[in-house]
């Protein structure tokens, strides 16, 4: 569900800045400093001092919390507007779940959040960014490319001492439209483009799922049998992010996230499709295989293994056994 709240963005805009985004409690490196840690490219990606300073600063942001409502209820960045993953699935196209918004309906949820094509999306949840990746990859999908994770999410804004808000914000909504030449319909790969490169020495199809998931051991709701789409390498999503105590839920440094994909063979001479069960951490992954390090080819499965089990017809494997149909 979408919630709203009102526009302290504005009163910046006119001279007035708001308490919430008064100094961090202690100063820390990304309170002063831009993202660092080598990556290819940092346009899609901020620091909460970056963010903090931008606001500050009078600059048009809009900032989206995707999370479960109860969640955003208890504490989010200030003037955060709410949206949680049924907001961005097609809930009626498909007999199965997971799969993403169209054009239209993403202009439509775009415009209940007030955001119009000028303005600097900002997006984050509380689990490293993978449910806010999601939606980058809408966005970028369907043309809006002046977008951002924040780096760590909520995690990362809270640990480097940014104040939290409960108040819900207020702004008028607008009439939204994509700008159809700037679309990055390279970022989707389709049920079809998956079977075409099953086999074909130059793709890798990568399931970024739980090992568990990967091998068959279990079957998570939402899809119609268990296992995976043959031939697939595996890394899950979760190794992407630094979770020790210092981390914060950002992303490991591009030397790091090199090692990890080179060491399971997943190279930038190879053309790559990540899925995982319905298309949300396989964006995770796609976001780092493209943004931070840089890999020219990357799509993301949006039906992922929700809709491939759904088709009886399609092939699939376990650990133990391999199903050709």
């Amino acid at each position: 569900m979408v919630r709203v709240g009102r526009l302290v963005f504005g009163l910046v805009l006119l001279g007035c800045q708001p308490t919430v985004y008064d100094e961090p409690l202690h100063e820390t490196d990304s309170a002063t400093l831009p993202v660092s840690q080598g990556y290819v490219d940092t346009r899609f990606l901020i620091e909460p001092g970056q963010l903090w300073r931008s606001v500050a600063n009078g600059n048009s942001v809009v900032i989206i919390d995707v999370r479960k409502p109860q969640d955003f209820a208890q504490g989010h960045l200030p003037e955060a507007r709410s949206i949680w993953r049924p907001d961005i699935q097609d809930l009626e196209g498909y007999p199965y779940g997971g799969m993403s918004i169209s054009q239209a309906q993403a202009e439509a949820l775009l415009s209940a959040l007030g955001v119009t094509p000028l303005d600097k999306v900002i997006l984050y949840d509380a689990k490293g960014d993978v449910d806010a990746a999601r939606l980058w990859w809408i966005l970028c999908r369907y043309g809006h490319h002046n977008v951002a994770l924040l780096h760590g999410g909520l995690t990362a804004w809270e640990a480097d001492g940014f104040a939290i808000s409960q108040a819900v914000a207020e702004f008028p909504t607008t009439q939204y439209s994509f700008c159809g030449s700037q679309a990055a319909f390279h970022l989707v790969a389709t049920q079809e483009d998956v079977e075409a490169a099953m086999g074909n020495p130059e793709f890798i199809i990568l399931d970024t799922r739980t090992a568990d998931e990967f091998s068959g051991a279990i079957q998570k709701k939402g899809a119609f049998r268990p296992g995976r789409i043959p031939g697939s390498l595996h890394i899950d999503y979760y190794e992407n992010l630094d979770t020790t105590a210092n981390g914060n839920m950002r992303f490991k440094s591009y030397e790091e996230l090199q090692a990890l994909y080179a060491a399971a063979g997943v190279t930038p001479d190879k053309k790559i499709i990540a899925y995982c069960h319905s298309g949300v951490r396989s964006a995770h992954t796609t976001f780092v295989l493209t943004q931070l390090l840089g890999y020219p080819y990357v799509a993301n499965y949006d039906g992922s293994w929700t809709e491939w089990s759904y088709f009886n017809e399609l092939p699939s494997e376990t650990d133990t056994t391999n199903i050709s149909l």
